[in-house]
């Protein structure tokens, strides 16, 4: 029995015990940003209602930072990290509770030389909304730290990742192969903290999880030239455009041609982001000054327009899902939003429901937002 002991623990490594990130003598704290605020005002829909899932409310933003740990660990692909002695920070982590505290682990570690940066989020940022909030917010703090890396752990294996590592020049030689779910151990490990925040909400018996608050200097990353190359001509034409979810998997509005039909009376182009790449999707949304779209993960791209840029936002009837809103407010943009109208259908979940949107009242959403502007 001993001998069968020896050969399990031979292989795996239990963490003992959670330490906190801030408190570690392995550990150096740089700090980027203090503590803020983030204040959701009471938005009415675009005809004046309120809606009971559209409260107002206020939360505490956190203090953001960029750890540098010594001889730390990581498991590629996963966010959580260690120190050399398999004790697990707690406070990397987009969970409630840091799900690799207690978690066996390999014994067998791969060293590397020098200093390594990890960027991962555990796969949420092969989502395109999550690579361009959460990651992006990770990259600009580990600029901001102004420490130098030899090595990054970074997802690249979906195609926009690729075309936004080559926008950032990020060197394709310095990205970490190893296999996914290697345990590997660096002399120094640099970790950004993250941004993640979510609370449970029940949409129509099934629970999600919604985003409270992103920090005030997102914007910093859409303005920053060292990032993107911003263009110099002042002769933009601000567009106004439409996102269609045709080509997407879920979540489609079932008589979009109707709307589009109307889109047309007011000068609307429709677009396709499936068939853009980044550049492109950046460039039309920077031209863009008023954008309408059933929400989803190309909305986050409204990051590249202009402040007070229009944003008009269709919901399906029961997904009331508020990252786009969080992101309108903190980049400045004029937010309007609109219900359409869902068939229950019990064994669908609501973020892959359909939606139905009338298009008088459709029609009459685009003339309120519009004698806004001229008022």
């Amino acid at each position: 029995m001993l001998e069968i002991l020896k050969k399990i623990y031979r292989f795996r490594r239990i963490v003992k015990q959670r330490k906190s990130i801030f408190h570690h003598k392995d550990v150096k704290i740089y700090k980027i940003y203090e503590k803020d605020y983030f204040s959701m005002p009471l938005i009415k829909d675009v005809f004046g209602n309120i809606n009971p899932n559209f409260k107002p409310y206020s939360c505490v933003i956190p203090p953001f930072y960029v750890a540098i740990i010594n001889n730390g660990r990581c498991i590629l692909g996963r966010e959580e990290v260690f120190s050399k002695k398999n004790e697990c920070f707690e406070e990397i982590t987009s969970q409630k509770e840091n799900p690799a505290i207690g978690m066996p682990l390999h014994r067998n570690i791969k060293k590397i030389k020098g200093t390594v940066a990890n960027l991962s989020l555990s796969g949420i940022e092969n989502n395109y909304y999550h690579f361009c909030v959460e990651w992006m917010a990770r990259f600009h703090l580990l600029k901001k730290s102004d420490i130098g890396i030899d090595f990054y752990i970074i997802s690249h294996a979906v195609p926009f990742q690729k075309q936004y590592l080559d926008l950032l020049k990020i060197d394709k030689k310095k990205i970490i192969l190893l296999e996914e779910g290697t345990y590997i151990q660096a002399d120094y490990l640099v970790v950004p903290s993250l941004i993640n925040n979510w609370e449970p909400v029940i949409f129509r018996g099934y629970q999600h999880y919604l985003k409270q608050w992103l920090p005030k200097w997102m914007p910093e990353i859409y303005n920053n030239s060292n990032y993107f190359a911003i263009e110099k001509n002042g002769n933009i034409n601000k567009k106004r455009i439409y996102i269609s979810r045709k080509l997407a998997s879920f979540r489609h509005i079932e008589n979009e041609e109707e709307l589009i039909n109307i889109l047309n009376k007011y000068n609307f182009s429709v677009y396709y982001l499936e068939k853009m790449s980044v550049k492109q999707q950046i460039k039309l949304f920077r031209n863009a000054n008023f954008i309408i779209s059933l929400n989803g993960a190309g909305m986050v791209n409204a990051s590249f327009c202009k402040s007070k840029s229009i944003v008009l936002e269709l919901f399906t009837g029961y997904y009331l899902e508020p990252s786009i809103k969080i992101q309108a407010i903190t980049f400045g943009h004029q937010y309007n939003y609109m219900i359409g109208k869902t068939a229950i259908t019990d064994n669908i979940p609501p973020q892959k429901e359909d939606v139905y949107i009338d298009p008088l009242k459709f029609e009459e959403a685009i003339n309120i937002v519009l004698s806004k502007l001229n008022s």
